[in-house]
């Protein structure tokens, strides 16, 4: 009996969140796209992700994560300047938080830490010698970007970031590094 009361309990609990995970599931959701025809900021709706909607071509993204329900995303505006902005996923709403110094070059991607409470890039070596890539930090309130990595050996065109805080890269040959 207990145990056939318990089912009954947790199914009505499970019906009762049901109406809101489905709203859920049909939410529309903001992202970024970085092709050449048409970039910027994306509408993207849950049911159909194939047919995203550019909604803002203003900015030119280049790198981009997500903390919590805010994307960050650095890339060029009209005038060809890099800034680094903030972009609630929920409506869509960007805000710019800083310039990116011309010392940083246009980051290539990024990945947020929750180990450490950071966010991470990757760009070209400040090095204009070789051909390799920086790893760097930047600050989610001041826009503040800093090197941590100055050459990481490899030219990193994509990386992400574990549960564990372990950083996979993947370099411009193919090949997986940590």
């Amino acid at each position: 009996m207990k145990k056939t009361l318990r089912s009954i309990v947790l199914a009505c609990f499970v019906s009762a969140l049901m109406p809101l995970s489905s709203a859920a599931q049909n939410a529309t959701l903001y992202g970024y796209a970085r092709n050449y025809s048409s970039p910027g900021l994306v509408t993207i709706a849950p049911e159909h992700p194939e047919n995203a909607t550019l909604t803002s071509g203003n900015v030119t993204p280049t790198a981009g994560a997500i903390k919590d329900s805010v994307m960050y995303v650095v890339g060029f505006d009209d005038d060809f300047n890099t800034i680094f902005y903030s972009v609630a996923i929920t409506n869509g709403k960007a805000k710019k938080i800083s310039t990116v110094p011309e010392s940083y070059g246009s980051p290539q991607d990024m990945a947020y830490n929750y180990n450490d409470e950071k966010m991470y890039f990757i760009t070209n070596s400040a090095n204009e010698d070789v051909s390799t890539s920086m790893l760097g930090t930047v600050d989610l309130q001041t826009g503040k970007f800093k090197s941590v990595v100055a050459d990481l050996g490899f030219y990193a065109r994509a990386f992400s970031i574990a549960a564990d805080g372990t950083m996979y890269y993947v370099t411009r040959d193919g090949i997986l590094c940590t």
